[in-house]
């Protein structure tokens, strides 16, 4: 997940929010606008045995 918010960022999307986890812990989410201002959300799910 960081890596890919690190990537749009270098491709000239602007981070909103994240990588943040969701309330029970499964998921990882993140925001970033894309350079014509498109807002982009993105989820990676976490192993369970990184819980």
């Amino acid at each position: 997940m960081e890596a890919a918010l690190r990537r749009a960022e270098s491709l000239g999307g602007t981070l909103v929010s994240g990588p943040h986890p969701n309330p029970d812990g499964t998921l990882l989410v993140g925001f970033f606008t894309d350079p014509e201002g498109h807002l982009v959300g993105l989820a990676a799910a976490v192993p369970a045995t990184a819980r």
